[in-house]
């Protein structure tokens, strides 16, 4: 069930005013062609002529959709004598994405659904097949109305929680099987947009009324009572490290559009996970150092930590901000920009090269990985169906030559940040073990934030070279 099957087509849309159009070829795309919704969603957009409205429709019905879609998959089965993997692709993404409107959007009328779907089917050359799709949806309306169990019960926990097996399973192994439910349900839980404050540029308590403007609802995160609560809770391996000073975080619930919002446009704050926003603080950067990050498109940590060191010691501090193609420096140079950080160089440059006008040069470096992206398995649901064993171990491979590569710009007496944001041992503790004994770099601490109502999942290590 949602297994990712490659068919080399193209699947582009044919109206482009119609919203459940739009969602079916994102949907497809994902799908079918294993692109990334993060990136085919606002191409799909862009090239639509939707309303705001019916562009959140999209978004909800293509994200909810990706999200659920082991548990839709188990719901086509059960009312469908066809196996969904024998279903048609196109019939297959039009039943998805149906499935997910009848049992998730309660506001979308069950004969809207059933309609649309079939005009979907049409509108796509399947008239044979439609007549298929009506039968299945008006027999699952049919059971919603009743409350029937066929519709509503799910026992076991990969369609519960509409998680892979492999992956259920991987997590029960790491954490024992109460905390990967947790897990498992805190992927599916919808949390407000957080940002960090940026307080080099404003007091908190002024950007804050600047917030309060259009966001009524602003709520401040208590990050210490979060990291408090997430040790308590057994979620941390070790304790939470002293840092110099930590972020401030908000939630702005009800926002769809954080980049319409005034603070965002003057720089004063950064979309940024707590979780994140703790990674960066960790560093604990001095003043007048020479810091370098290596993955670092958007460019979240950069900024994080060149507003904490333009805070405390003006502009005595210099930030190479890296990574490997245009379009990532792009991105950082953009979020550069809107938040006004001067003494920051980005440059494209691969982590795996070795750099040797910088051995040894660095005061504090930023070693943000790629990895299987577990932790944030939730805010791109899509992750949770393309991981698997294969990837996790290419990965932390490739973390491992990464660490031995940027590593040797460190200083004596500097230190490396490494962080993930995933949940495997390969990819976290058993690499940063790995690294502290090969490298000879001394281990300062080690946190891992697994998946919260609070934050997503989140892995921390900072070590220091040993001065000679």
């Amino acid at each position: 069930m949602a297994k990712i099957d490659k068919k080399n087509k193209e699947y582009k849309i044919k109206d482009a005013s119609n919203s459940r159009e739009v969602a079916l070829i994102v949907l497809l795309n994902v799908t079918e062609e294993g692109k990334m919704s993060h990136l085919v969603l606002p191409e799909a957009l862009s090239a639509s002529r939707l309303s705001d409205r019916d562009r959140a429709f999209v978004k909800r019905c293509t994200d909810g959709c990706l999200d659920m879609l082991i548990q839709c998959d188990a719901l086509i089965n059960r009312y469908s004598k066809l196996g969904v993997e024998k279903i048609d692709p196109v019939i297959r993404g039009i039943l998805r994405l149906s499935v997910y409107q009848l049992k998730f959007m309660d506001r979308v009328p069950e004969s809207a659904v059933c309609n649309e779907a079939v005009k979907l089917a049409k509108l796509h050359g399947l008239f044979g097949p439609s007549g298929f799709v009506n039968g299945v949806l008006r027999n699952m309306a049919r059971d919603k109305t009743k409350a029937s169990p066929k519709f509503f019960e799910f026992k076991e926990p990969e369609e519960r929680y509409s998680l892979p097996a492999s992956l259920f399973e991987r997590l029960s192994r790491e954490f024992g099987e109460k905390k990967a439910c947790e897990i498992s349900e805190n992927y599916l839980r919808e949390r407000p947009v957080q940002v960090r404050l940026c307080l080099s540029k404003l007091p908190e308590e002024e950007i804050r009324d600047i917030l309060l403007r259009e966001v009524p609802k602003l709520r401040k995160v208590d990050v210490e009572a979060v990291l408090r609560s997430s040790e308590e809770s057994g979620f941390l391996l070790h304790s939470m490290p002293v840092v110099r000073e930590m972020p401030v975080i908000y939630e702005l619930p009800g926002i769809p559009g954080v980049e319409k919002l005034e603070a965002f446009k003057r720089g004063l704050i950064q979309v940024q996970d707590l979780s994140g926003a703790v990674a960066a603080a960790a560093l604990c950067p001095e003043k007048g150092e020479l810091v370098m990050d290596v993955c670092a498109a958007p460019g979240g940590k950069t900024i994080a930590v060149s507003d904490f060191m333009a805070k405390s010691f003006g502009e005595e501090y210099r930030i190479i901000s890296r990574d490997l193609t245009e379009r990532k420096l792009s991105l950082i140079r953009e979020n550069v920009t809107r938040c006004g950080f001067k003494n920051i160089r980005a440059e494209i440059w691969d982590a795996l090269k070795f750099d040797p006008r910088y051995e040894k040069k660095i005061d504090s470096l930023i070693a943000d990985l790629p990895c299987s992206g577990l932790g944030i398995a939730g805010k791109k649901p899509d992750i949770k169906l393309n991981v698997g064993e294969k990837e996790i171990g290419e990965l932390s491979r490739l973390q491992s030559r990464m660490l031995d590569t940027v590593s040797r710009y460190v200083k004596p007496g500097g230190r490396l940040l490494y962080s993930t944001c995933t949940l495997t041992r390969e990819e976290d503790e058993d690499n940063a073990l790995s690294f502290a004994e090969r490298s000879g770099f001394r281990l300062l601490y080690m946190t891992k934030l697994l998946p919260a109502a609070e934050h997503d999942g989140f892995f921390i290590s900072v070590f220091e070279r040993p001065t000679e």
